[in-house]
């Protein structure tokens, strides 16, 4: 077996090639693009708000056990990767700030009209009391239409590079807001306010040129690979026949 060059250019040695760049944890932004949690206009949530955030992942990949028989009569167990799989939830902690006081922009005023808008406060109770079943009200319509309409479809992390462009895109699709921590008060402390948003959802992609490239190599070497043996078994099979006829 041929000894591997590990200083060739093909490794990513970042002690020794200035190309090589680790990432650093605060280069990234994560975006709200929907009317729920990213609001409308000009009153779009900002980024620089966003003070810290998980990257998505999951907690369990799935596998199947199965069994084959050795040559012996024993048996042995082999696990088999199945298309089970649960995402890690996404945390986003917000900084909670105030603007021009009671009528200016809010952090926590943000996600209490977010919160409405899914139809768990107060807000959406009141609309909904004063309207008898099936009766038409345009206040309550209009809740249940910003619900279908506001509800995020994907949230974006941008990783930074550190001259104001992007490596790469997470997406993370179909979010559901599954908890959320407005901090205590806490009169002997000197902390900041924060708000915690902890969302689930169904799957997620990162979106970079390389990796991109790298699938396609991986996923032609693996058909070039199948190609390889079944031309193998075809020979196999011929020198049988040749032999047995």
């Amino acid at each position: 077996m041929a000894e591997r060059d590990i200083f060739s250019p093909g490794m990513w040695q970042f002690w020794s090639n200035s190309n090589v760049r680790p990432k650093r944890a605060f280069e990234a932004i994560l975006l709200f693009s929907d009317l729920m949690f990213g609001g409308a206009g000009i009153n779009n949530f900002p980024p620089y708000l966003v003070k810290n955030f998980t990257r998505p992942g999951y907690t369990k990949i799935d596998t199947q056990i199965g069994e084959y028989q050795l040559k012996s009569g024993d048996y042995a167990k082999i696990d088999y990767p199945t298309q089970g799989f649960q995402t890690k939830d996404l945390k986003v902690t917000l900084m909670d700030v105030n603007i021009f006081g009671s009528q200016g922009a809010d952090t926590a005023g943000h996600i209490q009209a977010a919160l409405a808008m899914m139809q768990k406060t107060w807000t959406f109770e009141e609309a909904a009391l004063g309207v008898e079943e099936g009766a038409v009200s345009k206040g309550y319509t209009r809740f249940i239409d910003g619900y279908i309409e506001g509800s995020p479809q994907i949230i974006t992390i941008l990783e930074l590079d550190g001259h104001g462009g992007a490596n790469g895109e997470w997406n993370i699709y179909k979010p559901v807001l599954t908890r959320v921590d407005f901090s205590d008060v806490n009169y002997d402390s000197s902390k900041l306010a924060t708000i915690d948003l902890t969302f689930a959802y169904k799957n997620f992609k990162f979106t970079q040129g390389w990796s991109e490239r790298d699938l396609e190599r991986r996923l032609d070497a693996a058909q070039a690979g199948r190609q390889s043996n079944l031309r193998n078994w075809a020979d196999k099979g011929s020198r049988w026949l040749a032999r047995n006829f």
